[in-house]
């Protein structure tokens, strides 16, 4: 098992993984987890409001109960998707033309449409970028999951090793020495914490010691291979008809012999190696195996939705025969074919006919393909999702005469099919869905009382016995507190929670909410994450109607969601010189849950004295406050309530705040809203003034009033823009002003009363800012901090243009991935050699490894009021803001020539966490120095030599530096 770095500075954590008993999961071979690199953990974030953000890029990574309405109804979801996209495209961090974004598919489900897209630069695709859009059938987008990188970009777009090259090396790493039955190779991006390569993707699939589905990715120019996955899910449309199919008959357990008989294992109802027995044969029931295929003179287990096929080790057929009647005791062979044909056809048309979801393998035409003895004899059972296989092993009791076994790695295909292979695996999500199907079923057929300890088992036949433990969903383990880093131990906190939803609102609703949400989601997708997509399942499949009963089981296990009460939008009345009135209120109201009221609350005077019922028309809803007669000042909130008795007002806070307006001669003068200009830089002369003006009733006329130095000049106009928006440039160029220059100015406006109101900002006196040479300069870079090196890495900007002037204060930009800034020493040099050391392994020596938070996103000035070596952020917390340095100040730069090279070294003084260097840089305003100032300290030398060292071979190298200075 994986440990993250910064648990393994937590004993406390340690001990939780290591008091998990090794005999609780089935999971994947042991030589196979010893070949799997899996060095990258999962993305680090944190929610804000309705989102899941990425610590690593900022961009959010889900967005639930969304409610976007989408124009043009005809169009079709895609186009629809691209619509939404284009509008939130700074929010997603994407093009605004959406350049990249690859349509996939579009998975249609009972409650919408989930439009997949994936993410392309320079010709490539990047890894695990799918990015969905759930739209629901009111047209409206509803719930994203959001795998885009907006720092995939690469250097160098020609791979070094072909794909064939790269296929060899995956294979004498898994040393595959048999021929794969599956093997596919793609070129893709793969990016992470800021960083992008080239790499040959490998998909391979066969049988041998480590057989299994495994995904190799190969450095596309050193031929490296740095990740290692085994992909397999391990046991711990239909084609049109046909008229050669017809009805047969099979003995199957269904449910298991245990939970028909009311048993425990052993006994007479142990395995014994396969041996039938009186009371196991006792057990078996006569089922209809629907629609196979008789072909050539002989019955096919073959149908629509299911098909045996016999692809795996050992090799045993497909057990066609002569007969429509598969009457086998569970001795042969043959039962067991039969029996799991018939578990996966009817689990199939029950998914299809009942719960109304068209869900078939994407990676193959006609029913779900599985082999009933596989493995190789051994006890294991899995889904293969590069082929769409299932495999069923004969060790212990034979897998595929268990009805759990069976139905939970067919939920693991319906989980890959429902994304189009994106499914996840993140916390064990996959895992969990697979022990709810299998739990759903067979709670359904009525065997066990909540009494019994089997109504919370999972696996009743195959597993509770000698051979292995089983799983529960009674898992009684909070999240996320309660999760290990174990997919399977994992899984139980959700398929434990889905029961509990299943006793409160049923089977047929927690099955179809799982199904929706599922085809929500992508590879990146959390538990939580599915939670709130479940809850939007559940709006869009059944009107919000268990909304509560869901919110409660989720909350109550630690799943950080909240019921979506109605949402209300309105514009709020004018004030209007009309005294009789009425004045009519309309307002958006949109709910989960069916709406039972919306009401219009309203009085005059300060008192709220009356209510209307509003009038919906679809989501509008209409009421009108009647006039009294005389001038008066009317106020009034908007009320609403949903079926599930969650209600909100309309402004939040209501009768507390609520919305105003007056009736009769305006008295108002205009309000103005402006930010002062602090300060204009010389070189980007003229300056805009901006500044909303608002009022009561219309706006007649906004200008300004300035001076320069003290000496009044003409007034100019601001001119309307859009909204409340009003703007103007100040008329004087850098042909009027010099540096050094004091600009005072104030807006005034004045309404088209009969008073003419009028107001002014300031209200008295006057706005002021120097002229100034205004200097920013900031790098984009990708730069890996070597771990543990305290000589570090050294980067470098060459300023330029700045001749003749000085530093007046400098702050200095720093932004970076590091997983623990408490490791990171920063310097930097002055182009004329002066270093100062910036930040100092902060919170050392106060404690012993300094702060853990993530980052940092810094701006470092000696004026901050805390200081980088006091910060206290938390683990995963992004270390971000404004600070003083430490333990030198900037001020050392000030008064110093600018121009030429500034040198950042920048070390990681620990083991363990890593990280890169994306962005540093210098902000300051210069001022100019008189002629008689510029002295030998800044010219008097015309060449200056700057050595830098251990610059790594991803940058351009340099060794020396000659930069020529000339004197003004």
């Amino acid at each position: 098992m994986l440990v993250s770095m910064k648990q393994r500075r937590n004993c406390a954590q340690l001990l939780i993984l290591l008091i998990i008993p090794a005999t609780l999961l089935a999971q994947k071979p042991t030589g196979n987890h010893r070949l799997e690199i899996i060095t990258d953990p999962v993305e680090a974030s944190y929610r804000k409001q309705n989102m899941r953000i990425s610590r690593e890029s900022g961009v959010p990574l889900a967005l639930y109960r969304v409610d976007y309405p989408l124009k043009g109804t005809a169009a079709s979801p895609e186009a629809q998707s691209r619509q939404y996209l284009r509008a939130n495209a700074a929010l997603l961090q994407l093009s605004p033309d959406l350049a990249g974004l690859q349509h996939v598919a579009t998975v249609e489900t009972p409650g919408g449409y989930h439009v997949r897209f994936r993410q392309q630069v320079q010709g490539y695709p990047v890894y695990q970028s799918t990015l969905v859009v759930s739209l629901d059938r009111r047209n409206r987008v509803v719930f994203v999951m959001n795998g885009f990188k907006p720092a995939a970009r690469l250097s160098h777009t020609a791979p070094s090793l072909s794909r064939a090259e790269a296929a060899q090396i995956a294979r004498r790493y898994l040393d595959v020495v048999s021929i794969p039955y599956f093997e596919q190779a793609e070129t893709v991006i793969y990016c992470r914490r800021g960083v992008s390569r080239l790499t040959h993707r490998i998909a391979i699939g066969f049988v041998g010691q480590y057989g299994g589905n495994w995904e190799i990715l190969v450095d596309a120019a050193s031929g490296e291979v740095f990740r290692a996955e085994d992909k397999t899910c391990y046991h711990g449309g239909p084609q049109a008809p046909q008229e050669n199919r017809s009805d047969g008959s099979a003995w199957v357990f269904d449910p298991d012999p245990l939970t028909r008989a009311g048993v425990f294992y052993g006994g007479d109802y142990a395995d014994q190696d396969d041996a039938d027995t009186g009371a196991l044969t006792g057990q078996l029931i006569t089922a209809v195996l629907p629609e196979i295929t008789h072909d050539g003179g002989l019955y096919h287990l073959e149908g629509p939705y299911a098909k045996i096929f016999d692809w795996d080790i050992p090799l045993k057929g497909e057990f066609s025969q002569d007969s429509s009647n598969w009457f086998f005791t569970r001795s042969p062979d043959a039962f067991e074919a039969a029996n799991l044909y018939y578990h996966i056809d009817k689990s199939m048309r029950y998914i299809h006919d009942v719960l109304g979801f068209a869900i078939m393998p994407i990676q193959y035409a006609g029913g779900v393909k599985a082999d009933p003895h596989g493995w190789n004899g051994a006890d294991q059972s899995a889904y293969l999702p590069f082929t769409g296989w299932l495999s069923f092993g004969e060790g212990g009791v034979d897998d595929a005469e268990d009805p759990d076994v069976i139905l939970h790695e067919l939920a693991h295909g319906l989980h890959d099919w429902l994304t189009n292979g994106d499914f996840s695996q993140v916390e064990g999500l996959s895992e969990g869905c697979g022990d709810y199907w299998a739990a759903s079923n067979n709670r359904s057929s009525g065997f066990w009382s909540p009494s019994d300890p089997q109504y919370h088992w999972v696996f009743q036949w195959d597993g509770h016995n000698p051979f292995w433990s089983g799983r529960r969903t009674d898992y009684a383990v909070p999240y996320p507190g309660g999760l290990v880093g174990n997919i399977h131990t994992d899984g139980q906190i959700w398929s434990s929670t889905l029961m509990q939803i299943y006793q409160d609102i049923g089977r047929t609703a927690t099955d179809a909410n799982l199904l929706e949400c599922l085809a929500m989601t992508n590879s990146i997708t959390s538990q939580e994450d599915a939670a709130q997509a479940f809850l939007q399942a559940d709006i869009n499949l059944h009107g919000g109607v268990h909304l509560s009963a869901i919110e409660y089981r989720f909350s109550q296990r630690g799943y950080n969601i909240s019921l979506p009460a109605p949402v209300i939008t309105h514009q709020p009345l004018k004030d209007v010189k009309d005294l009789f009135g009425p004045y009519p209120v309309t307002a958006t109201v949109t709910a989960a849950a069916p709406l039972t009221a919306v009401k219009l609350i309203y009085g005059h005077g300060g008192v709220f004295s009356d209510t209307l019922e509003m009038v919906p028309g679809g989501d509008e809803y209409s009421a009108a406050i009647p006039g009294i007669g005389t001038p008066a000042i009317y106020q009034y909130y908007i009320y609403a309530e949903d079926a599930g008795s969650l209600a909100s007002t309309l402004p939040d806070g209501a009768p507390v705040q609520f919305f105003s307006f007056t009736t009769g001669p305006d008295q108002t003068p205009p309000q103005i809203v402006h930010t002062p200009i602090s300060i204009a830089n010389w070189y980007n002369l003229p300056v805009l003034l901006n500044a909303d003006v608002r009022d009561n009733y219309a706006v007649e006329r906004v200008w300004a009033e300035y001076q320069i130095n003290g000496i009044a000049q003409p007034f100019f106009e601001l001119s309307h823009q859009q909204g409340d928006l009003y703007s103007g440039y100040f008329p004087f160029d850098s042909s009027v002003v010099q540096i050094g220059d004091l600009i005072s100015y104030r807006i005034l406006a004045r309404d088209n009363a009969a008073a003419a109101n009028q107001s002014a900002h300031p209200v008295q006196g006057y706005h002021t800012f120097p002229v100034m040479n205004i200097f920013r300069t900031t790098r984009l870079v990708n730069i890996p901090i070597p771990d543990g090196d305290p000589a570090g890495v050294e980067d470098v900007i060459n300023v330029a243009g700045t001749q003749g002037m000085a530093i007046v204060d400098v702050d200095f930009v720093f932004r970076a991935n590091h997983s623990w800034v408490g490791d990171l020493s920063v310097k930097l040099a002055a182009p004329d050699g002066q270093q100062i050391t910036l930040l100092d392994r902060p919170g050392v020596p106060a404690t012993q490894f300094g702060c853990p938070g993530n980052g940092p996103e810094i701006t470092l000035d000696d004026e901050a009021a805390q200081s980088i070596e006091t910060i206290v952020f938390d683990d995963d917390d992004l270390v971000s803001g404004i600070f003083r340095p430490a333990p030198d100040e900037l001020s050392a730069f000030d008064s110093r020539d600018p121009e030429g090279i500034w040198l950042l070294t920048v070390a990681d003084n620990e083991f363990q966490d890593s990280g890169s260097i994306l962005e540093w840089g210098l902000s300051s305003p210069w001022k100019r120095l008189p002629h008689s100032m510029i002295t030998s300290r800044h010219f008097r030398q015309t060449h200056a030599y700057f050595p830098i060292t251990r610059i790594p071979l991803i940058r351009r190298p340099l060794s020396v530096i000659s930069c020529q200075l000339s004197v003004m």
